[in-house]
């Protein structure tokens, strides 16, 4: 998954960042911001704070995006939330297709 999204990233900013590889890095890096803020919304859930954690969560989660992708790529604010509500739309169809290979290929190898 994570791949497919450096690809989406690669694709927006080929112009700022011409190397697959640097794009990828910050995939990773934002994955891992979204896997460390799902389990903080767990912990928070499990503590009874789900709300909390439906309303705080997503909105961290976006300001680091915008906040990243604007000072890594050096684009203006407004143009990171345009590329990174495309970037999502774009994930969500990275996402399924990951999800459809994988099954796939544990029907194939069972």
């Amino acid at each position: 998954f994570v791949p497919l999204i450096a690809f989406g990233y690669f694709l927006f900013y080929w112009r700022r960042m011409p190397f697959y590889a640097q794009n990828l890095a910050y995939a990773a890096i934002l994955q891992s911001v979204v896997l460390i803020l799902l389990t903080i919304a767990a912990l928070l859930t499990a503590l009874g704070a789900g709300a909390l954690a439906g309303a705080v969560i997503p909105v961290v989660l976006l300001v680091y995006a915008i906040w990243g992708e604007s000072h890594l790529y050096g684009v203006a604010w407004w143009k990171a939330t345009l590329k990174n509500f495309a970037i999502g739309f774009y994930g969500i169809f990275a996402f399924v297709a990951a999800l459809v290979l994988w099954l796939f290929l544990a029907v194939i190898f069972i």
